[in-house]
């Protein structure tokens, strides 16, 4: 599978999670800090109340696990785009760095890196109640605060 196949894979997958959204594949945003247009593998458009909330994926088909760097690209592009959250999808994983980075950051952003498989948690009915800047992620399996 090459770095194409791999996306339109994910796309496919997000597609599948999220039936009622609107999920686009391989689209562009304009950048707030940028001024230029930037480049997206998976957008996924949800009405929530009166707030379109915007979740990113960005899939990284490489040969070794991402590091540290990827992960700040990523929270730029969330932030330029102004998306709500995002995650990072790879099939070799992240290294500890990239990890740290991610979870404990200074960046103000619901932000995931997980391996292709981990989306299989979030198919099912779920919903996202949300009050101010609080979410919590409801789903038949799980509960997320």
């Amino acid at each position: 599978m090459n770095w194409k196949e791999y996306e339109k894979q994910l796309f496919e997958e997000v597609e599948s999670v999220y039936p009622d959204a609107r999920v686009l594949y391989d689209c562009k945003l304009p950048g707030r800090y940028s001024q230029v247009s930037r480049q997206c593998d998976v957008l996924v458009e949800e009405e929530v109340g009166k707030k379109t909330f915007r979740t990113l994926y960005d899939a990284k088909h490489h040969d070794r696990k991402i590091d540290v760097k990827q992960v700040e690209e990523f929270v730029g592009l969330l932030n330029d785009t102004g998306c709500d959250c995002g995650a990072l999808i790879a099939p070799k994983g992240f290294t500890k760095a990239a990890y740290n980075l991610a979870y404990y950051g200074p960046h103000n952003l619901d932000l995931d890196i997980l391996s292709f498989g981990d989306l299989k948690l979030f198919h099912g009915i779920g919903a996202m109640p949300y009050a101010g800047d609080m979410a919590l992620f409801l789903s038949m399996n799980q509960a997320l605060v």
